[in-house]
């Protein structure tokens, strides 16, 4: 899976037609009037109801099923993973049954189709700046359209460094004689960037009382509670049943204290104590194979 950006500095109006809502499928088949565009829709009639989108002829060649794509308007954030594309309906007739409005008088050719799409509105400054971060961080393919990953060989790489370098901060951090939590959860939003999840739609601060809280709009979200203290342990109970209380109120399913570098995870859907969730603990600065290994369960292409 690969990830995309795409990138609208206006309000677009085609997002609130198919973005803001999903399309019902048998109203869309019924609505097309080309004849091979009618042809080319007939692999949607399995579904009832779907999102849809299309980011031009150029970015349409670069991406495929199972990819994520997000799409940044001007006052809107929206993602979802790619469930298929349709090529070449160069009447555009699917996207004229949809309502899109024509750029151009052109045809829309290449609509792609989502099950679900997330949506964050962007009603800050600071939510600004970090989708600017993110493109700064990303590399340009096309006009306003971004890659955000690299090849495997390269993101395996990339990822090693990132994380011998949390390392190295978490050790001076430590050495540190006055350190805030906000530095503690720098170093936490780090390592979940190294796990895969995207900031700032996955990686969230101060949502109501929890610290943080990652992969929010999926049913496997986590709940973080982060501390100063740098003797955390699973034996922490206060910080555990304060995590605990989070978690229930959000509906989270996983439950995670740290500090930055000791991680315990808990497992809500382990029986019904907090000792039958307990998952596993680690700690970055003495990261062992068996670590990297459990750690696979928490990466965002599993969850």
């Amino acid at each position: 899976m690969n990830n995309f950006l795409k990138f609208y500095r206006g309000n677009v109006q085609n997002s609130r037609i198919s973005l803001d809502h999903p399309i019902d499928i048998d109203n869309l088949l019924g609505n097309i009037k080309d004849e091979q565009s009618r042809k080319l829709a007939c692999v949607l009639e399995n579904h009832k109801e779907l999102y849809f989108w299309d980011v031009g002829v150029r970015a349409s060649r670069h991406i495929q099923a199972g990819d994520l794509l997000i799409i940044v308007t001007n006052i809107s954030i929206y993602s979802g993973e790619i469930l298929g594309i349709i090529r070449g309906d160069i009447n555009g007739g699917i996207g004229d049954a949809i309502g899109w409005a024509r750029q151009y008088q052109q045809p829309w050719k290449n609509p792609i189709a989502f099950k679900h799409v997330k949506k964050v509105s962007i009603t800050t400054r600071k939510k600004r700046e970090e989708i600017q971060d993110l493109i700064n961080r990303a590399r340009k393919i096309e006009a306003n359209f971004y890659h955000l990953d690299n090849t495997n060989e390269q993101k395996t790489d990339k990822n090693n460094k990132e994380l011998e370098l949390l390392v190295n901060q978490i050790s001076l951090l430590k050495k540190a004689e006055k350190h805030t939590e906000r530095e503690h959860e720098s170093l936490v939003e780090k390592f979940f960037l190294y796990l895969g999840y995207n900031y700032p739609l996955e990686i969230k601060y101060r949502v109501g009382h929890i610290d943080m809280l990652i992969n929010p709009d999926s049913p496997n979200k986590i709940v973080v509670e982060v501390k100063r203290n740098w003797y955390l342990t699973k034996e922490d109970h206060d910080t555990i049943d304060q995590a605990y209380r989070y978690a229930a109120h959000s509906g989270a399913r996983f439950v995670v204290i740290t500090n930055g570098d000791y991680y315990a995870f808990f497992d809500r859907s382990h029986g019904l104590s907090i000792k039958d969730n307990f998952d596993f603990e680690i700690k970055l600065s003495a990261l062992t194979a068996k670590d990297r290994e459990r750690l696979k369960k928490y990466l965002r292409s599993n969850l």
